[in-house]
């Protein structure tokens, strides 16, 4: 007695049986792609005019509010993220750009990336982070705007590269009191048009939160407390025996947004589309 053999299923049964994957699948991406767009919650391509400060002008995104960077009147920080010292001296040039956010700039249990994209740094260091209520406060005392020493509390990223003194750190601010975690000092400088270094938020805890940054191989974590942040800025510092006028370095962008995760509708369209497949294979 000869032996059926069992026929191969037509391509047709097969896209019958995937059909609970394929049709969840799109849903799936769709609310995906929704949650990466929303990711993003300040930004700022700084796409204006050297000749004009940075001052009044509007980041691309704030999904804050639609308040503008308020700047030091002198002419330090372009519209085009042009950092400049136009004094020409050995003083001590200390200027940042502030955006007031406000109160619940973070949520619990969320991670945030900042992200600073930054090229032709020389004798200077550039700043990137949020400080809390500052007294005085830097949008009505902006001819003192030393941005990474405002408020009690003030975290940030900080890239400098002086003489003999190149490196990315984690600058932080507690209580009033300065101090720097260096997480990479192998590189000799910043002179290229581009480099990205990106922070890590980790608000498990708003007043006891993770901020590492991750650089050239080497990691470093601090302690911050986000509970009283008001304040997003850049700030730019040049070293104190630099006398020459020109460029201390260019922001090319600023980025601060939220790490998208999975949400239950995106898991949960995933999962009974598995479910159904399973059963229909059983």
């Amino acid at each position: 007695m000869a032996v059926r053999e069992n026929p191969k299923p037509h391509i047709t049964e097969i896209m019958k049986s995937y059909r609970p994957l394929l049709l969840a699948l799109p849903c799936a991406m769709s609310l995906a792609v929704t949650e990466a767009n929303a990711a993003v919650l300040i930004y700022d391509d700084f796409s204006g005019n050297n000749a004009d400060n940075v001052n009044g002008t509007t980041p691309d995104t704030n999904i804050y509010n639609a308040n503008t960077w308020q700047a030091d009147s002198i002419n330090y920080l372009r519209a085009d993220g042009s950092l400049l010292d136009e004094a020409g001296d050995s003083n001590n040039v200390d200027r940042g750009a502030f955006l007031h956010v406000g109160t619940g700039i973070f949520a619990t249990n969320t991670t945030y990336t900042v992200t600073l994209d930054f090229g032709q740094l020389e004798q200077s260091a550039i700043f990137l982070g949020f400080s809390d209520v500052s007294t005085p406060d830097p949008i009505t005392n902006l001819t003192d705007s030393t941005a990474q020493t405002k408020g009690s509390n003030n975290f940030a990223i900080r890239v400098r590269e002086f003489t003999n003194d190149q490196d990315v750190a984690i600058w932080n601010r507690v209580g009033g009191a300065n101090s720097q975690t260096i997480v990479n000092a192998t590189m000799s400088d910043f002179n290229d048009a581009s480099y990205v270094v990106s922070m890590t938020i980790n608000s498990n805890s708003l007043t006891d939160a993770e901020v590492t940054i991750n650089y050239g191989g080497s990691e470093q974590t601090v302690n911050a407390d986000l509970s009283g942040m008001q304040y997003f800025y850049y700030g730019v510092e040049d070293a104190d025996l630099s006398s020459a006028q020109g460029t201390m370095g260019v922001v090319n962008s600023v980025t601060f947004a939220s790490v998208p995760e999975p949400t239950t509708a995106t898991m949960g369209f995933l999962g009974l589309a598995c479910m159904l497949f399973r059963r229909r294979r059983n």
